[in-house]
């Protein structure tokens, strides 16, 4: 390998680590089924590189997997509590409606 080869890895690990970096960053900030679910997106960004870059042929499979993970971060994405709703989180994370048993913490045996 020359010096050229050299360079192009130690870029993929520097960008590596810096990707890295970013979603635990990201898992500080938001809840984790948002931010693990926008880091499954890098299957759909790997498969259209490559498609576009490296000329990997497209398949079935590699469409319909993409569109699945695509899918599923929006629909995970869609369903969060917006800001100023009613509603909000207990303790294991679960959704919860504005006056219902569970959300008042003093109701809680544990």
């Amino acid at each position: 390998p020359g010096l050229r080869d050299h360079a192009y890895l130690a870029a993929v690990g520097l960008l590596s680590f810096l990707g890295q970096l970013m979603l635990t960053r990201s898992l500080q900030l938001l809840l984790a089924n948002v931010a693990l679910s926008i880091g499954f997106t890098g299957v759909a960004y790997s498969y259209i590189w490559g498609v576009f870059v490296f000329g990997d042929a497209v398949s079935l499979y590699g469409v319909s997997g993409t569109v699945l993970v695509v899918m599923g971060v929006t629909l995970v994405t869609a369903c969060q509590p917006r800001a100023g709703d009613s509603s909000k989180q207990d303790v294991e994370g679960d959704v919860v409606p504005h006056g219902s048993p569970r959300s008042d913490s003093s109701q809680r045996n544990s």
